[in-house]
């Protein structure tokens, strides 16, 4: 297994590619159920204030200087979309 102890490797390693999912807290047993056999995890919650946030791997939740991304997710959403419009 890779050794992912680092915010740098855990974001830009050479492991396979991932998927971001939103799925209800109503529909979580279902989809874990369908994800069985797949890694897979949990790793936040949906929130309204329009950002997209990721934490680091230190276990500070409270303190902002354990936020490695913080980024707007409609200037997200535009910068990929960007890329597709040739």
């Amino acid at each position: 297994a890779d050794n992912l102890g680092r915010n740098d490797k855990l974001l830009f390693s050479e492991s396979q590619g991932r998927f971001v999912v939103t799925v209800s807290a109503q529909k979580k047993d279902e989809f874990e159920t369908l994800m069985k056999g797949n890694v897979f995890a949990h790793i936040g919650q949906v929130t309204e204030d329009g950002e997209f946030t990721v934490r680091g791997l230190n276990k500070k939740i409270k303190n902002h200087h354990d936020i490695i991304i913080k980024a707007d997710v409609d200037k997200l959403k535009e910068a990929y979309k960007r890329t597709l419009r040739w």
